[in-house]
């Protein structure tokens, strides 16, 4: 994809609110190692008996600390995973660092440790290549999102290579402290010698209208006609399945879940502005949802039929999502709309009256049986119910008041069923399986505890859909969307590699370090979500390494298409092109539009 101008961005995009407003402020910092730097390091201190500051590190501290610094320690605690001494012991230590810094008018603002090694005694915290541990820039990049910190005023100070690895990976600058350096003068020389850049935030600003203009022109120009083309079957007016290399459909079966995507998808590019045949892919996908889709006694198909075989006939409530959610998507933009929300509400209606499980949420149908519970198919009957709520609130649809009233209740309960007993707020994660069921049969190829394995681009998508429904008026959930936003930043993108990995374990080390290509559209939303709400610079960062993580797996020799898998050495993996990616893109692609086509120049 070649770069363009930002364009004007037609279409019926929302635009963001407060869209002339400067990007939020962002603070300078310095961050420093702990032992060896601050303090001597005599070998696993943990005992504020035992604290001995290095020659001019409170002088170091309270230049920066009244310079308008944050100042903010990053270290590897290996002795917690060992064994060796707890985490109150540590908070402890760094207890008593603080009381004595009150005395010289200085302060830390923020520790941040890594428990972790490859070889702790603890299992809790063994791992290989936890992305916290240094050389990784875990907590740093985690550091500064959460104090907003400017990278290009930002630099680390510590004894060892692994610090400087950390903070070249974080995109800071590093320096190494010799035993017999002057620390107060490196602090006095580095704030000196990096004044604050106001143009910084012109040139986020700039970059992301750019990527927006990028994703803009390859979605028009390549996406959308090869799969209003090539991914459609004329003859059966329904979508292809997957399109190999050569741009030929590969369809040995036509699920209903990936016609209720592209469903969804051709109704969005005409609110995007696409003058293409969205509305007759779109109307031949409402077509069979509504007329192959729906089985006349409740619920939906899985397959269509082909050829001479019957359809396959079994429920699954992640299909009965994707069909609620394209029915409400597509309402607006049909003749039928009415017809289309109605059959949406009772298709709702049936998953209530009869999936509805004792513990909160609902069976899966018949093909995942119930145990073990997931929670993939229940976050997208909240991404449906969330589109239908919205929908109804269209008036040329015609909703009717009371359905609007259940709708609010059943979206309140999945909420509540989340934060309740799907998020785990030990960890900050959501485990891809939940309840009594969270401990299942450990697959062979998993390396998680006792089943425990969480997905980051899953992260993000929960973090999109509470914002969603912050927004949408289903009370303040901004707090556990930080939470599962930040961890999949932290934890779940590979240092080096700027890509969102496929699954992490209980304490946040890598679990499958390949990548697929939908975790990078939802990193995209996650990022921009939060844009919205608090346009924070990070965000903006954060979106426009997502957007070039994403397009990466766009296809150079079939423009419009992409190759979904790579491996942890990012080499990609050779297969066809499931359609089904293109609702990622395509709800990333949504958010993207509207962000950039509403970021004015802050100045």
């Amino acid at each position: 994809m070649n770069p363009s101008s930002p364009p004007d961005f037609p279409g019926e995009v929302e635009p963001l609110a407060g869209a002339a407003d400067a990007l939020a402020p962002e603070h300078e910092a310095v961050f420093f190692d702990r032992d060896g730097v601050l303090n001597e390091d005599h070998g696993y201190v943990s005992d504020p008996a035992r604290l001995v500051w290095r020659k001019g590190a409170r002088e170091a501290i309270a230049l920066a600390h009244s310079a308008g610094r944050r100042v903010i320690v990053v270290t590897n605690q290996s002795g917690i995973g060992r064994g060796l001494f707890s985490r109150a012991d540590a908070d402890a230590f760094h207890a008593a660092m603080q009381a004595d810094l009150a005395g010289h008018g200085a302060q830390i603002d923020a520790f941040y440790l890594c428990p972790v090694h490859p070889e702790a005694a603890l299992p809790q915290f063994r791992a290989t290549d936890h992305p916290d541990r240094k050389p990784n820039p875990g907590m740093v990049r985690r550091a500064m999102m959460d104090w907003a910190i400017d990278p290009d005023s930002a630099f680390l100070i510590g004894d060892r290579t692994t610090d400087m690895a950390a903070a070249k990976a974080a995109g800071i600058a590093g320096f190494l402290l010799g035993p017999d350096d002057d620390l107060p003068g490196l602090v006095r020389a580095q704030i000196a010698a990096q004044p604050r850049r106001p143009e910084r935030n012109r040139k986020l600003s700039t970059e992301l209208r750019a990527r927006a203009a990028r994703g803009r022109e390859w979605l028009f120009a390549h996406c959308l006609p090869l799969w209003a083309g090539a991914g459609f079957d004329p003859r059966h007016q329904c979508f292809h399945e997957r399109l190999g290399p050569d741009l030929r459909p590969v369809s040995p079966f036509h699920r209903i879940r990936v016609q209720a995507r592209q469903t969804y998808v051709f109704s969005a590019a005409n609110a995007l502005g696409w003058q293409g045949p969205w509305r007759s892919r779109m109307e031949a996908g409402l077509a069979v949802l509504r007329n192959a889709g729906l089985r006349p006694d409740g619920g939906t198909r899985h397959r269509l039929a082909e050829g001479e075989a019957p359809p396959d006939s079994r429920r699954d409530l992640y299909d009965s999502a994707f069909v609620i959610f394209a029915l409400a998507r597509a309402a607006g933009r049909s003749d039928d709309g009415a017809g289309h929300l109605a059959a949406a509400r009772a298709l709702s209606d049936w998953v209530e009256t009869h999936w509805a499980h004792p513990d909160g949420g609902f069976f899966e149908g018949d093909i995942d049986p119930v145990p073990p519970r997931r929670q993939n198919p229940l976050m997208h009957y909240l991404e449906a119910l969330l589109a239908l709520h919205e929908a109804q609130t269209d008036p040329r649809l015609q909703a009717d008041p009371r359905s609007q009233a259940g709708l609010h209740e059943r979206i309140t309960l999945l909420l509540d069923l989340f934060l309740g007993k799907i998020f785990d707020r030990s960890s900050g994660l959501v485990p891809e399986y939940f309840g009594n069921d969270h401990g299942r049969p450990q697959a062979a190829e998993e390396k998680g505890d006792a089943g425990f394995l969480a997905e980051p681009g899953h992260l993000f998508e929960w973090a999109w859909l509470l914002e969603e429904a912050t927004r949408l008026g289903f009370g303040d959930h901004c707090e556990v969307a930080n939470i599962l936003r930040l961890n999949g930043e932290a934890w779940g993108i590979r240092p080096g590699f700027g890509l969102a990995i496929n699954a992490i374990g209980p304490n946040g080390g890598p679990v499958d370090s390949g990548f697929r290509l939908w975790p990078q559209g939802e990193r995209l939303k996650a990022n921009l979500a939060w844009f919205a709400r608090t346009r924070a610079p990070w965000a903006i960062r954060n979106s426009i390494e997502a957007f070039d993580g994403l397009s990466g797996f766009f296809s150079d020799a079939a423009p419009g298409s992409w190759i979904d898998r790579r491996d942890p050495e990012g080499q990609f993996i050779p297969d066809d092109a499931p359609a089904s990616s293109l609702y990622h893109i395509m709800t990333a692609f949504e958010a993207l539009m509207a962000t950039g086509g509403a970021v004015l120049d802050p100045q």
